[in-house]
This record gives structure tokens, sequence and C-alpha cells, in this order.
């Protein structure tokens, strides 16, 4: 009698055929945990340090050196997690964008007026770029290299806004606090136009500089809007 080491049954000899053996079947090695955890906080701490060596140098001057040593890791332990320095910039761009929908889902949920709603929801993207980008003399490149490698992460970014200023809007309307009939257009469509027309500050932001200014017009744009929709 022989026992199986897999089993604990006792099997016989016998049973066996020729060149037969009893091998112990060894478990699958699951990673642990931790190391997933490890590996997700190193990829943040990663990408957290090469957004700010990316607003510090720029994106051309920017090399994986730079980002390694504001790290404090070897640049092998970057190729780890990302391919380039490309990647990077990508996962910055990826960063700023969920953090500025976490905060727009946000003013979405508060009991702000919904002019004052709208204006919040905006304020965490276009606002918060204008505040990020007015003292930065790498302005224009980081842009420029945002659209050219990210467009679509900037496209869905403006998308989710939309939605969620939309949302705002047609919850007003089921408030009975506007009524868009006399502008002709869906709670959709308003919300396109609201986005586009604060665009266009953002655009005359570039030229002058002046982020007291945007924030200024931004909440004034909004209101002038929405006022003549305004149940009285």
């Amino acid at each position: 009698m022989i026992e199986d080491p897999n089993t604990g049954i006792a099997v016989l000899e016998s049973d066996l055929s020729d060149g037969d053996a009893l091998v112990p079947v060894t478990e699958p090695q699951v990673p642990a945990k931790v190391s997933t955890r490890a590996a997700r906080k190193t990829r943040g701490l990663i990408v957290t340090a090469a957004l700010d060596t990316f607003m510090h140098y720029g994106y051309q001057r920017t090399t994986l050196e730079l980002i390694a040593k504001e790290t404090g890791l070897s640049r092998t332990s970057l190729y780890h997690h990302f391919r380039n320095k490309e990647e990077m910039f990508i996962a910055s761009i990826e960063k700023i964008n969920t953090d500025v929908i976490m905060r727009a889902q946000k003013a979405a949920r508060s009991a702000l007026p919904i002019e004052d709603k709208i204006c919040a929801i905006l304020e965490c993207k276009l606002g918060f770029h204008v505040d990020l980008m007015a003292s930065n003399r790498h302005r224009q490149e980081l842009l420029s290299e945002g659209a050219r490698l990210a467009g679509d992460l900037i496209g869905e970014t403006r998308t989710k806004l939309e939605k969620l200023t939309t949302r705002a809007i047609n919850d007003s309307i089921h408030l009975g606090e506007l009524d868009l009939r006399s502008a002709e257009c869906s709670p959709s469509e308003l919300a396109s136009l609201i986005y586009s027309a604060v665009t266009g500050l953002f655009h005359e932001f570039d030229q002058t500089n002046d982020t007291q200014a945007f924030h200024k017009n931004l909440w004034r744009m909004v209101r002038l809007m929405i006022d003549h929709l305004q149940r009285r």
C-alpha cells in the first residue's frame, strides 16, 4: 500500500501502471495582495513626480533621469511601470482629469443655486487649469503636447463635465427653477453651449494671463446665460 501524497488515501501498488508514480502536486503561487498595493503605490508616486517634473521643465526637457531623481527610484524601476516618457505624460494628464471629475461630481451634488452649481463644475476643470498654468513658462508646450498625446482623454473629460452640467440643468427644470422653452434648446445643448462659451474665456486668458479676470468673467457669463431662463 502507498499513500497518495495529494489526497492521503492509500493506493495499492498493483493499481499503478508501469512507470506511474505518485508525485505531490504543487499549488500555484498566488501573488500577495500587498505586492499589488505596493505596485499601485509606486506607480502613483511616479505619476506625481512625473507631473511635477513636466511642470517644472516642460515636456521636451524632461528626462527619465529627472523623473527617477524626483521619485528616488532607479531608472530601471520606472520601466517596471512605464515604457517611456510619453506614457508617464499621458498618465499625468489622466491623474489631473480624474481629480477634476471627482471635484466636479462633488460640485454637481451640492445644494447651490443652478448658476452657481454650473460655475462650480466648470471651475473644477477650466479654473483649475488657469491657476495651474498661470505662471508656467512651459504652458504652450504642455498644452500642445497634451492635445497631441492625450486629446482623447481631454475630450472624454469635457464630455463628462457636459453630462454633469446637463444633469444639473435637468434637475433644476424638474424643480421648476428653469424653463428652456424660450431658448429652444435641450438641456444637453445648453450644457454644450455654456462649455463652448467658457472655453473661449480660456483662450482669452491665454493671451492676457489674467487669472482674476478669467474667474470673474466665467461667473458673469454663466449667470447671463442662465438668468433669463429662470422662472420668476
